[in-house]
């Protein structure tokens, strides 16, 4: 008897993308970030962050090359601080663009963010 698996489990360390001369480009100096993401029977992505430091957009834009659809988002967002605060808008119009069903920002969001 074979089963088909109900979720697959990814560790992955994703990209960390910088604004250099108004184009978005690889920053390397990013390494310490990992995300938990579970795509549940090829259909939907649960993405779980710890602070978030390649950014959540990269993050999801990651995760996104597994499925189509990013059902909830859970974790830090690091988004917090006054250097971090000013990409608050960008973040939320690139969020609502991605569409989550549910996104719960957790630990290094920034109070501005919950």
């Amino acid at each position: 008897m074979t089963t088909t698996p109900v979720f697959e489990i990814f560790m992955c360390h994703p990209n960390h993308y910088s604004e250099i001369d108004g184009k978005m480009e690889n920053d390397p100096s990013i390494r310490d970030d990992q995300v938990l993401i579970l795509s549940i029977k090829d259909k939907v992505l649960v993405v779980i962050t710890g602070c978030g430091h390649s950014g959540i957009v990269n993050i999801l834009k990651y995760a996104k090359e597994l499925t189509e659809r990013i059902y909830a988002v859970m974790g830090g967002m690091h988004l917090t601080g006054r250097t971090f605060e000013s990409i608050i808008p960008r973040t939320i119009n690139e969020l609502e663009r991605l569409r989550p069903k549910f996104l719960i920002p957790c630990h290094c969001s920034g109070l501005k963010v919950k």
